[in-house]
């Protein structure tokens, strides 16, 4: 199996007023970055209830995308604090708001199994990832300790992920070191590519062999 996979992110120092202002008032903040389209699988409001519910200003959650449900999420955050819509974004702000966070969230709000793009994005800058997707990604942040999973909708998993993270230095160090190392292992497109083209090849070869 190939996985799409992702190049390492690294910040980028022309970021432009947007981002930066943003991530220097958060600084000393725990981040909880949300990167994508406001949409059917992917609506992250939940990331919204969450930080209604923990109530800290410590811990600051950033939406950064649009899409159709952009406009009920933004009412739903009115009056909070601790959440930010950015709206889209370019890459090299995204860089530098995923350097900046703690963890990278993949919401959904159905039994899915999906391994959405996003993940590769997350992991790419060293994030761990708090995750409602079934299959390959739930297994591997299982075994592989690179996050945390919470059921589809489930409020309360979901705000005990980001505590844990948030709180449990243990296990977010634990966390990091794997995620560096699953990283450069299973998602780095650089090696992926590579690996891929000489897979075909080899089976080109082989057909031609036959």
């Amino acid at each position: 199996m190939f996985y799409l996979g992702a190049k390492k992110s690294s910040a980028n120092q022309d970021d432009g007023n947007k981002i930066t202002d943003l991530l220097t008032r958060l600084n000393n903040k725990f981040i909880v970055a949300f990167v994508g389209t406001f949409a059917h699988y992917h609506n992250p409001k939940i990331l919204v209830d969450c930080a209604s519910k923990i109530g800290s200003e410590q811990v600051h959650f950033v939406l950064a995308g649009e899409g159709e449900f952009y406009n009920s999420i933004h009412e739903a955050a009115r009056g909070l604090k601790n959440v930010t819509l950015t709206g889209w974004l370019g890459q090299p702000e995204i860089n530098s708001l995923l350097q900046r966070a703690q963890v990278g969230v993949c919401p959904t709000t159905h039994k899915v199994d999906l391994f959405p793009n996003k993940a590769f994005t997350y992991l790419s800058a060293g994030l761990p990832v708090i995750s409602a997707f079934q299959g390959d990604l739930k297994e591997i942040i299982e075994k592989r300790g690179i996050g945390l999973y919470y059921p589809p909708n489930d409020l309360d998993s979901f705000v005990n992920c980001v505590r844990t993270m948030q709180d449990d230095e243990l296990t977010r160090g634990r966390t990091l070191k794997n995620v560096k190392e699953v990283f450069a292992k299973m998602f780095d497109a650089d090696k992926i590519y590579e690996q891929y083209s000489e897979h075909i090849e080899k089976v080109c070869h082989d057909i031609s062999a036959d």
